[in-house]
């Protein structure tokens, strides 16, 4: 089965959404505030939606083996963490709620999917991070 993306962009869930903001002198920048952008589905739920809409999808399904999806469960359980210390952070229960840092590596041959996890944790990222 063939894991790539869409290249023609149509049918394609990674398809980018915006750009980083540019600086004054145009180089692309983080982006600072780490806003909520959708509180009222879990990024546990957003991402298994992700993966049903690529398993179901006309055009070259993909789906998900053992280690994706056991990739995504780290990357999506760190993401909850994350919201939960910045809900915890901005609502005052706890002034100094941190997070630590979390290093993944991912990889395998060509074809392994490694593209479509990448694609998901990215679409979570704007979903509950957002672009300013």
């Amino acid at each position: 089965r063939d894991q790539r993306p869409d290249s023609d962009g149509e049918d394609d869930l990674f398809a980018m959404a915006g750009r980083l903001p540019m600086s004054s002198d145009g180089v692309e920048t983080p982006v600072a505030n780490l806003t909520v952008v959708d509180p009222g589905q879990t990024p546990r739920d957003y991402a298994m939606e992700l993966v049903q809409a690529l398993a179901t999808r006309k055009e070259r399904p993909v789906s998900f083996g053992p280690e994706q999806m056991d990739f995504l469960a780290v990357v999506v359980s760190k993401v909850e963490e994350v919201l939960e210390a910045r809900r915890a952070f901005v609502d005052g229960t706890s002034p100094t709620a941190k997070v630590e840092q979390l290093v993944v590596l991912l990889h395998g041959p060509g074809g392994s999917g490694k593209t479509e996890v990448i694609g998901v944790c990215r679409e979570v990222f704007r979903r509950y991070f957002g672009l300013d």
